[in-house]
Parts: structure tokens; sequence; C-alpha cells
């Protein structure tokens, strides 16, 4: 095996040292394919600026179900499993490179990526599995030295999805090249540029919560980042003026009826609503909605 085992005592010990390198949850971050984390909220924890976020219900429930759904994937697969509970394994080739395991398949080798936090159908998971998730199994095979990847994921009706994923050699070394880098940038307090995600916006609330009252002159690519600014905010005024002016033509075709068919199952609704007064302001008002019927309804 191409890492070493270490073993910690608690979670929060197991928490702390996440800070001193990039794991597998790190990795879809950094290429900006994690919906829910940005390359900046990454590397503001590493580098002790915010504290790494809190558990919410969805992670915390999804902790508690892991053994569960391992108990169901042994016994679908009948595989044999091994756990380690707060541990990393870490990169002997790469110290900065660690991976955590939901658990490790004993035969064929492999690692076994539990899921539980995101709800996805069969007909999605068959499709594709989400690139977040790829990304991350592909960085822990890497950091083992393993080729083969288990995802398990718990669906609706009692039923369980598994899909077993082969390491992808070329793009492990891509990859690597990219957290390397970033990972420079950690040590030298480079930070990565916000990308528009939620996650770098929130960031940057935390780290910038107040103004002090001074002025600065801004570097010169803000002139450039102005004009884009400016150009979008013009666009959606544009589209805002198309959208209005369509409704309103909608509106006067309806006149006083509460639905106007179009064909092909579609049609509008210009309903009579009334808003409680708690709900800001109480207002009677009538509402356009489109509708579109679905194929074989």
């Amino acid at each position: 095996m191409a890492a070493e085992l270490r073993q910690f005592k608690s979670r929060k010990e197991w928490l702390d040292s996440r800070k001193m390198g990039l794991g597998g949850s790190d990795a879809p971050a950094i290429l900006g394919v994690d919906p829910y984390r940005s390359a900046l909220q990454v590397y503001a924890e590493k580098t002790d600026l915010i504290e790494p976020q809190e558990d919410s219900d969805i992670l915390w429930w999804g902790r508690k179900l892991q053994p569960i759904v391992a108990q169901a994937y042994r016994r679908e697969t009948g595989r044999k499993l091994q756990y380690y509970g707060n541990h990393f394994f870490v990169s002997q080739d790469r110290p900065h490179l660690f991976a955590s395991l939901d658990a490790m398949i004993a035969e064929p080798a492999g690692i076994l990526e539990i899921k539980t936090s995101e709800v996805v159908t069969q007909r999605e998971l068959e499709s594709e599995i989400p690139i977040n998730w790829q990304v991350q199994v592909q960085h822990c095979l890497g950091v083992l030295g393993l080729t083969m990847a288990s995802i398990t994921v718990p669906l609706p009706h009692r039923r369980l999805f598994w899909v077993d994923v082969p390491a992808d050699q070329d793009f492990i070394e891509l990859l690597f090249e990219k957290e390397a880098a970033f990972w420079l940038r950690v040590q030298e307090r480079r930070p990565p540029d916000p990308d528009a995600s939620a996650s770098a916006r929130a960031v940057l609330q935390k780290l910038y919560p107040k103004d002090t009252g001074r002025e600065i002159v801004l570097p010169e690519n803000a002139i450039e980042l102005d004009r884009k600014r400016l150009e979008a905010m013009a666009g959606i005024d544009q589209m805002q003026t198309i959208k209005d002016q369509a409704e309103n033509e909608l509106k006067a075709m309806l006149e006083d009826a509460s639905v106007g068919v179009i064909g092909d199952g579609l049609s509008y609704s210009w309903r009579y609503q009334t808003r409680k007064a708690y709900e800001v302001k109480e207002a009677e008002f009538r509402v356009l909605r489109r509708h579109q019927k679905k194929e074989g309804k």
C-alpha cells in the first residue's frame, strides 16, 4: 500500500488534523465541481481563517446511517469490509495528501464510499455518477495506490444502489498536480480567486464582516470586473423587460379568464390570490403561472 495509516483518539482530533493536508472531500472543491464548497472555502479552512463548516443535520444523519448502509452492502455483495474509525491514510510520496475511508473492501482490494446525504434517483445514478463523487474516490484511490472503488447509495423503497469505479491513473496524476499547486498556495498564503458560488460569497462575508471606513485604490483588473458586472446587469434588465412584456401581453389575452390553453398540454393561469398580513403586508392580487402537462398524463 502506498499510504501510511494514522488513527486519532477522537473526532475532534481527526477534524483538527485535516488542516495538515488535503483529503478526498477537498478535491472536488479544488477542481470547482463541488456544489457545496468552493476552493476559497477550503483555503480559508486550511489556513485557520474560518472554522470548518459545522455538521448539518443531513451530514449528521449520514454518519449515523453509514453502518446500516455498509451492512446492506455486505449482504448484497458478499464482500468483507474493514473499518478504521477516526483515521487517515497519508500518501507516502505526497505527505500533503490523505484519504479517510468509510470502509475498505478486503476482496477485491478497494475502498467503499457510502453516500447518504444527497437525494438521487437510480436513473440519475445509472446515467452518470455525480462528478464530485468521482473526483473524491479517484483522489482516495491515488493516495492508497488501489485500482478499484465502490460507491453505494441507499435509494427509496429500501433499495440499494452500488457500482464499482476503476482507478483512472491519467486523471489521478492531473488531480495531484492541481492539488500540489493548491497546497503551495496554502503554504504561501496566496488565496485562490473567488468563484461565483454561494460558498465563496459566504466565506468573503465571514472574512470581512464589517468595513473600516478607509478608502483604497483597487488593482487595474477591477476595471474589467466593473465592465463585466455592468454588462451582466444590463443583460438582466433586458431579459426582465422582455419577460415583463410577454407576461403583460398574456394577461391582456386572458382578460378575466382563469386559464388560457395554448395547445400541446400548455396553458397559463391567472388566478386571484390573497396574501395574509403576516406575510409582509396583506394584499389581494392575481398570479400568472405557466402549466405544462407531462407526457402520458
